[in-house]
Parts: structure tokens; sequence; C-alpha cells
């Protein structure tokens, strides 16, 4: 249970923490009929921000962004078998993984369980009247409690940032894109502004609803998927909790 639920959160918080040096940022978690979850996220970084990020960074143009064996060492740690972190350029990531969950808890028995107890209540996984509910919850306490656990170098990009739920600053997200322009230029705020996390989520039956606490953003869905949409700026300034939650 503890690999399932930890794999699928580190995910987001990549997405989250990675994000602002993507032009698409994209996390995939489908879950089959027998209970297996495969994930897949892949980022890209523009050459604006890359150059920002090395300058800041003191990177040589020699290395990739990403030190993709230790993102994956680093998961492993957390036993997390069953990765594999490819980074395919200098600049993008790709993260992917199976987990079987029939390993742990057959879904058909959980009524209301906590799937991340080193980080209570960032995920969980509940069903009543043969619906089944997942809720992944984002908050900034959440998400400094999940920076702790991925390298070093990986967690200095939400230094980079400034962004509020890093940093408890009572921000705007049009006052945080200001504060991106005057750091780090026009260009980046620009791409910032304009940056959306796209969350898709495959279930093994039709799904009966999705939502999304945030007014800033928008669920859709149709037969066994649900695609979330939310604005980066939105998700690094949101100082309240953010919760996503797919019926099924």
């Amino acid at each position: 249970m503890k690999k399932y639920c930890f794999l699928c959160y580190s995910f987001v918080l990549l997405v989250g923490i990675l994000g602002f040096t993507s032009c698409s940022p994209s996390l995939k978690v489908s879950i089959s009929d027998t209970g297996d979850l495969s994930y897949n996220f892949e980022t890209s970084v523009s050459p604006v921000i890359e150059e920002t990020v090395r300058s800041f960074t003191g990177l040589d143009k020699s290395m990739g962004l990403f030190n993709g064996a230790e993102i994956e060492k680093s998961l492993k740690n957390a036993g997390l078998a069953e990765i594999v972190v490819k980074t395919p350029t200098a600049t993008s990531l790709s993260v992917s993984a199976t987990v079987d969950f029939d390993q742990a808890t057959p879904l058909h028995n959980l009524k209301e369980l906590d799937l991340l107890p080193q980080v209570s209540g960032a995920l969980s996984l509940g069903e009543s009247a043969g619906t089944k509910e997942l809720r992944l919850t984002v908050s900034p306490e959440i998400m400094q409690k999940i920076l702790t656990l991925i390298p070093s170098e990986t967690a200095e990009y939400a230094e980079l940032l400034s962004a509020p739920v890093f940093t408890g600053e009572q921000l705007s997200a049009s006052e945080y894109v200001d504060l991106i322009a005057a750091v780090y230029g026009s260009t980046a705020a620009n791409q910032l502004q304009e940056a959306n996390i796209s969350v898709q989520v495959t279930a093994p039956s039709e799904i009966r609803g999705a939502s999304i606490s945030n007014g800033e953003g928008a669920v859709q869905y149709r037969g066994k998927t649900a695609e979330f949409s939310l604005p980066l700026s939105e998700l690094l300034t949101y100082l309240d909790k953010i919760v996503f939650c797919v019926q099924y």
C-alpha cells in the first residue's frame, strides 16, 4: 500500500515542482481491471527557462538539467522498486511505473483509507454504496513535507520558484507572476502565466463524477477518463487545500 500511495503523490509533487520549467507538464494515472496502477509523468524545459536555471544554479551546459539516476535512486530508496526515470534529452524528464495494487489491500475491501500515512490527508481512497472515490489533496504543508523526500538538487528548483506554497508568503497569482517577471524577466513570467498542470485519470469502470475544489481549475470526464487542468500560478500561490476527486 505504501508503494502505491507514495509513488502517486511523488508524481504529483514532481509536476508541481518541475512544472514551471516545463512547456506542457503531463501526468497520467491509469487503474486497470486487475488492480495494476500505471503512471507516466513527462516534462520538457523551454530554452528560456533552461538558460535561467543554468544561470542561477551554475549548471554547466554539458550537463542535463535533471539527474535521472538520482531521482530514480531517491524514489527507490523510499521503497518504489518498480520505477523507471529517463532523461530523453538534456532538458526533458520522463518518470513511469506500474504497481500491482493487489499486493496490498484489494480495492473492494476499502471503506476509507489514508493512503499516505507519512503525510496524513494527502491521498485517500474510499468506497460507499458501491462507488469508489479517490481524493488527492495538495497544500503547502503537504508539498513542503514531500519536498524533503526527493533529491536535493531537484528540490533546489523549488527554491528558484520562491513560490508562496514553499515560502508561506501571501501573494495572489497575478502578484506572483509580477514577482517572477522582476526576478527572471517577462518571458519567464509569460510562460508561467500561460502554463497549466494537466492530470489525467483512467479508471477501470465508468467515472461517475470528478471535481476540483479550486475555482480556477477545470475538470471534464467521459467514459472511464477524467481530465483536470489547473493554472500553474494558482497551484504555486494557493495557501489552502486543493482537492482533486474522482468517483467510479
